[in-house]
């Protein structure tokens, strides 16, 4: 009995040693992101002071900021969201095709019914 606890909590400390590992490599990458992302925030703000700076001073013309233009940078990449792939349930698959069997029985029976009917009269 003694041994089944034990064994029993070094399996738990195993797991939760897991457990922790793999959130804190979440969580390292989240902070990456964060801070590129406030990065990248920081060096928007400058540049709109910088544009605000430029719109405020009296002898502005609009062809001023086409001259001041740097060349378009990719800010940061794009993160890949992980989109769970959806798998139908066999039964519903199932009971489609009976509902569809049925609706083409139906119609064949309709069919039958009025061949019938005309060559009867």
């Amino acid at each position: 009995m003694e041994n089944f606890i034990l064994l029993s909590l070094i399996a738990c400390v195993v797991i939760l040693f897991n457990n922790f590992s793999k959130l804190k490599k979440e969580n390292e990458f989240l902070d990456s992101s964060y801070s590129k992302i406030k990065e990248d925030y920081k060096s928007l703000k400058k540049e709109i002071e910088e544009i605000k700076n430029q719109l405020i001073q009296p002898d502005f013309k609009p062809g001023d900021l086409t001259s001041t233009a740097e060349e378009i940078e990719i800010i940061s990449e794009p993160i890949p969201e992980n989109i769970p792939l959806i798998i139908p349930d066999a039964a519903s698959l199932i009971d489609d095709i009976s509902q569809e069997s049925n609706i083409v029985a139906s119609r064949n029976f309709r069919k039958s019914n009025i061949s019938f009917r005309y060559f009867n009269s």
